[in-house]
């Protein structure tokens, strides 16, 4: 009976190819251009086989044992369950920018909360799970027709078996050598973007349950000064003003959004304020943005570092830091209670307060049927809440309505028409709400005395070609009503917003941080990215850098392809960064206390 497994693994491979070839067509604007397809179909074969092996492994037994009809609902079990994965990410990848992993596991977990969104996709993306069940039809009526027709292959029972168990025994394994096969395996050379394309998600996923999972690790160069490093108090501010401070955090606001007038109100702001032209964000989720913002703690592992046992070492965050200098603290998320671990990440970070959907005064009433309160009630809300808070206080505000599926309150559609994609017209919503919050705040007396750090968690959809720089870049100001700011540089990430609010309020202590002041101007700047799993990036002035186990490091000058050796001092300022960095994860170095 060996002889169905093969040919049920072969079906399913088949069906593997057949995704893949709609992951890539749907997808196809991820890859870099010149991309060999050949190459990442034939790579991704490989592991195919071995997520199919792992698949049917309980088929297999059951075979073993001459149990047909078990060893056929277990292989249509398995190919139905992970088939439906494998389409589910042709869909979610646009926003993720890589293969899905436990994080999963976390939505369903918080499944009221997630069901309103994960019913707007399946309406979204219909076209996908109408072909994921044509294509376990098929399967399951080719699989039954090998059960009844397949002839056996003249061979002895005991050589198919022994043949075949060993074959699934590299399968499984996914390699000869003494190395299982790994996400690592996927990197085609030249083309750092297509290990999602290779990958398969049930490979992805598995793997990413051996957590916590670390990537390798760049050498750090002995002559540079480990990081975190000690951030000093500066009188460029003086006299200390001890700012109140807000950090407002726009869902998914790409800069290309403010550029292209779909947030004008945001756009008026960005000019009266400290602005950075060229701001980056560090990842591509939200549960990876917040801590980079407010921790200054990007996550460089394969899942969002506060989902991971690493989250307990996350120290120094904007709330923890004031609260220790009197600061009244509170964080502010229209979405359902303990969506994303948020409640919990903003306890951990020293935010005294949480205001999330059940502590707004009408929860049913401005409910936008998929993640929470709208904007609009919401940033009204907060403003009332921030003027209850004794000064000095830091407020954290976490919008929402500018996420996938991007509703617009039905009152509201006519006035806000959008542009060619569906995020648009809710960002001009959202914008509108930012633009009302202000109207509201701006004439209280606390106002004037408050720091507003405008910024979003990641990007949102582009109209613009695939651009590896690009899709990380967001808008970042520092404003206070009525008062000029200094200038600050010209490019910086997620990860200077710390020490630069510490350095704008005259923050008294030094404090170990990941980032730079955005008005430290003292040596070259770069802004850390991590688009994909196994790929570091870091972007600046002269170009960008690229760092992975496979390729190790490149740097490429704007308006050219080709690598240069010749690399700015900055790329080994940014390598021993990420030395650092994975020398703390990993627990190999302590980061430096606090010094009053």
């Amino acid at each position: 009976m060996w002889w169905y497994g093969w040919l049920w693994q072969a079906l399913l491979m088949g069906g593997y190819s057949l995704v893949r070839l709609t992951f890539v067509g749907w997808n196809g604007a991820f890859l870099e251009s010149g991309a060999s397809l050949g190459r990442v179909f034939l790579k991704g074969l490989i592991f195919d086989f071995t997520a199919t092996s792992w698949l049917t492994l309980p088929a297999w037994l059951a075979l073993l044992l001459q149990r047909l009809r078990l060893a056929y609902g277990l292989w249509i079990s398995a190919t139905s369950l992970s088939l439906a994965l494998e389409v589910i990410d042709v869909g979610y990848f646009p926003y993720t920018h890589r293969r899905s992993g436990p994080e999963l596991l976390a939505i369903l977990t918080f499944w009221q909360d997630s069901l309103p969104a994960l019913s707007k996709y399946v309406r979204d993306f219909l076209v996908g799970f109408v072909l994921w069940g044509m294509l376990v039809a098929l399967l399951a009526w080719a699989g039954w027709y090998v059960l009844r027709r397949a002839s056996p292959p003249p061979f002895k029972p005991w050589a198919g078996w022994l043949f075949s168990l060993s074959v699934l025994a590299v399968g499984v394994r996914g390699s000869v050598s003494l190395k299982p096969l790994s996400v690592i395996d996927a990197t085609v050379p030249g083309c750092p973007t297509c290990s999602p394309f290779v990958l398969n998600s049930t490979f992805a996923f598995v793997r990413a349950l051996e957590q916590p999972r670390l990537p390798p690790w760049p050498l750090a160069d002995p002559t540079i000064a480990p990081y975190p490093r000690l951030w000093e108090p500066d009188n460029a501010f003086h006299p200390a003003p001890r700012y109140n401070v807000v950090v407002l955090i726009l869902e998914s606001f790409s800069a290309e959004y403010v550029e292209r007038g779909y947030a004008p109100f945001l756009a008026e702001l960005l000019q009266k304020s400290a602005s950075v032209r060229k701001a980056y964000a560090t990842n591509s989720r939200s549960a990876e943005g917040l801590p980079a913002i407010l921790s200054g703690m990007p996550s460089w592992g394969e899942e969002p570092l506060i989902f991971t046992p690493y989250a307990v070492r996350i120290r120094y965050s904007l709330g923890e830091l004031l609260r220790k200098w009197g600061y009244h603290t509170a964080f502010f998320h229209g979405g359902n209670n303990g969506t994303m671990l948020l409640d919990s990440y903003a306890l951990q970070a020293g935010f005294e307060r949480y205001y999330g959907r059940r502590e707004y005064p009408h929860p049913d009433r401005d409910y936008d049927g998929t993640w929470g309160i709208w904007d609009g009630p919401f940033l009204q809300f907060c403003a009332q809440k921030l003027g209850e808070l004794k000064e000095p206080f830091c407020g954290v505000i976490f919008t929402l309505s500018s996420h996938h599926p991007y509703a617009v309150p039905a009152e509201m559609r006519d006035r806000f028409r959008g542009g060619p994609l569906p995020i648009h017209a809710s960002v001009q919503y959202a914008d509108w709400a930012l633009r009302a919050f202000f109207a509201a705040v701006e004439t209280t007396a606390w106002a004037p005395r408050t720091l507003f750090v405008l910024t979003a968690d990641h990007t949102g959809p582009s109209e613009e070609p695939y651009d590896p720089v690009r899709v990380f870049q967001v808008p970042l100001g520092f404003y206070v009503p009525g008062k000029a700011l200094p200038p600050c540089a010209e490019l910086a990430s997620h990860l200077d917003v710390v020490p630069s609010v510490l350095h704008a309020i005259g923050y008294p202590w030094a404090v170990p941080v990941w980032g730079r002041s955005v008005w430290d101007t003292t040596s070259a700047r770069w802004a850390p990215q991590k688009p994909l799993p196994l790929l570091f990036q870091a972007v600046g002035q002269e170009g960008r850098a690229t760092f992975s186990p496979h390729e190790g490091v490149r740097f490429l000058r704007w308006g050219s392809s080709r690598p240069d050796s010749m690399r700015p001092k900055w790329v080994a300022e940014w390598l021993t960064y990420l030395a650092s960095y994975g020398a703390w994860i990993e627990g190999r170095s302590e980061i430096p206390k606090q010094r009053p």
